[in-house]
């Protein structure tokens, strides 16, 4: 963010293989969006370029059913939140992030298998960590959908 925000609105979103594909998922979400799909972050966001952004950022954090779609869906969800850069204050949080993360934590002793972007506890984890990185006193978690 590169704007002092007063709240971070974190949005989830969970990606798995594109439709009509085998999909050997090693993590398993309730509706994740097929790569190949247009899913439903795309009308959340737009739904929130209504409000008065002076007060808020976006983080949205991208987590997939298989660590092997890391980076296709990190691509796919930074096509998708581009068109917004002019009207949000938006970031994602993906794969990239996470091993930066893990590596300074390292340095600092911390297991690195502490923070992941597999599973949902993990991913509500990331959110709060996001805060504390961020220095935002107030998180707003909503899904995706």
């Amino acid at each position: 963010m590169s704007i002092p925000v007063k709240a971070l609105i974190v949005v989830p979103t969970y990606w798995t293989f594109e439709e009509g594909k085998p999909s050997p998922e090693k993590v398993s979400y309730d509706h994740p969006t097929p790569l190949n799909s247009e899913g439903t972050l795309t009308r959340l966001l737009e739904s929130l370029t209504g409000l008065e952004t002076a007060s808020f950022g976006v983080l949205v954090i991208t987590a997939t059913t298989d660590p092997g779609l890391e980076t296709a869906a990190e691509e796919r969800v930074e096509s998708i939140i581009a068109s917004f850069r002019d009207r949000l204050p938006i970031a994602q949080f993906a794969g990239t992030e996470l091993r930066l993360l893990q590596k300074s934590l390292a340095r600092r002793r911390f297991a690195k298998e502490a923070l992941s972007l597999q599973g949902y506890g993990n991913v509500r984890n990331l959110q709060l960590v996001a805060a504390q990185i961020l220095e935002v006193p107030v998180i707003i978690g909503l899904d995706d959908d």
